[in-house]
């Protein structure tokens, strides 16, 4: 296999990376990401051929400083200050995974040939990442259901530990009221009850297709919502909204609005197969007791997904009792890291694991609160 490394996208071929039939994978989506400009990030994107056809692909990012994914959370302190005297650094890494919605993941179209071209892809990843001068390889966001990268990067010495959960459904019904009987009575009932204090409320969902009205507006919600949970920094900009319609072409988006003020919103991409609810705002001092957020971001966005026909509805992180006191699972993803200095490697590694246990017991104990859940 012939394998070229890209710094910018649009170099590659659109077609090229729609034959892979995932939207996160998608041109538009690294256009978007390469629109942010984000300091101290720099795209690679590692394409396979063979006889002249797309046959792998696996986009990273040279990280010295934090993205959607931030490595320097689980190196941070005294250790690494006093490692990096020592000539031991960590300042420069190569994480492999996709921006927007991280996941980790080496892409490959034929299944019969697929260990052997992800050991060469995953070569070449880590040739780069040394060529580059970086001190480490990440894959940080790996589902546990892709067995193929999880063993491949257990096999080639990598760190391993907990990194998070994702939440999903599967909503492959014909409507949505199919799709309502398909669920224990419990969760039905808690989606039927948002859905009762929206109306109770006079709120109404519209879907927004001219974002440029908008964009300003989920701009400051966004904000909002950053800001209530201990965000300070701004994550999207009303450019970052323009520029999310402008590149990625399955963007969807709802606002919840009372008269003609917008009370909140939330936007996903989507494909064939799945809708990735990505973001969303609100002003909590006006929607919080009316069903805004509830509404938007699980029953709203789901009757979307099914009317595009999509199997199923990717919720991502963080807010666990929320989504499954609506009728979601989860799948665990774990962290892979690579040090290219073996001793770094050792001493970073008791760090990194100790990490993704505690990280690992908080996420059980929020399941775990939830009355009904089969791991409570």
């Amino acid at each position: 296999m012939n394998i070229k490394i890209y710094n910018a996208i649009n170099v590659i071929d659109a077609t090229d990376l729609d034959i892979f039939n995932n939207v996160l994978y998608s041109k538009g989506v690294y256009e978007f990401a390469e629109s942010e400009n984000i300091d101290k990030v720099y795209p690679k994107y590692f394409l396979g051929y063979h006889d002249g056809k797309i046959a792998a692909f696996a986009p990273a990012f040279i990280q010295e400083g934090p993205y959607t994914f931030d490595p320097f959370a689980y190196l941070k302190g005294n250790l690494r200050i006093r490692m990096g005297k020592l000539g031991l650094k960590t300042d420069r890494l190569l994480c492999a995974y996709t921006p927007l919605r991280p996941r980790s993941d080496i892409k490959i179209l034929d299944t019969s040939t697929k260990s052997s071209l992800m050991l060469e892809m995953l070569n070449a990843i880590e040739k780069e990442a040394q060529n580059e001068g970086c001190h480490a390889v990440f894959f940080p966001a790996v589902p546990e259901s892709n067995y193929a990268l999880n063993n491949l990067l257990k096999k080639n010495g990598y760190i391993k530990a907990y990194y998070d959960a994702y939440f999903y459904m599967d909503i492959g019904y014909p409507t949505y009221e199919a799709f309502l009987k398909s669920l224990k009575k419990i969760r039905r009932d808690n989606l039927k009850y948002d859905a009762t204090v929206l109306a109770r409320n006079h709120i109404k969902i519209e879907e927004i297709t001219d974002i440029d009205r908008f964009a300003n507006e989920y701009a400051l919600l966004h904000a909002a919502l950053m800001k209530k949970y201990g965000h300070d920094k701004v994550e999207l900009s009303e450019a970052s909204f323009r520029a999310m319609y402008q590149h990625i072409q399955n963007t969807s988006s709802l606002v919840a609005k009372e008269d003609d003020a917008i009370l909140g919103f939330t936007i996903g991409i989507y494909d064939k197969n799945c809708f990735h609810g990505l973001r969303c705002g609100q002003f909590h001092e006006r929607a919080e007791s009316k069903g805004v957020y509830f509404n938007l971001v699980y029953a709203e966005s789901i009757k979307k997904a099914i009317s595009l026909k999509c199997k199923r509805i990717d919720f991502g992180q963080s807010m666990a009792r929320a989504k499954i006191m609506r009728g979601a699972k989860f799948e665990r993803m774990h962290l892979y890291a690579k040090f290219f200095n073996p001793v770094t490697h050792n001493i970073m590694g008791v760090k990194i694991r100790r990490l993704g246990k505690g990280y690992y017991n908080t996420h059980l104990d929020e399941i775990r609160s939830n009355p009904g859940h089969p791991h409570g």
